[in-house]
């Protein structure tokens, strides 16, 4: 599970800046990749979860229209970091 969200979180957090200068996937690396993130579709699937694909841009797009709403959301809750 851990590689498959780390499989995950590592195709979401990539932008085109940093893939620049990372080596390219072999492709056994690219298809254990491919095969952990098909894993944790299924899982999240079974789960009730709607997995969704959004493009680099649009990923980012949906970050920054969701930051303030959350951000909003934790100020009122009075939630802090102990």
């Amino acid at each position: 599970m851990r590689n498959a969200l780390l499989a995950a979180s590592t195709i979401l957090m990539a932008s085109p800046l940093w893939a620049q200068d990372a080596p390219p996937l072999t492709e056994a690396e690219r298809q254990q990749a491919i095969q952990e993130i098909q894993d944790l579709r299924s899982r999240m699937t079974a789960q009730g979860a709607d997995p969704a694909y959004l493009p680099g841009d649009a990923f980012a797009a949906y970050l920054v229209a969701e930051m303030p709403v959350w951000a909003k959301a934790v100020k009122e809750s009075g939630a802090r970091l102990d």
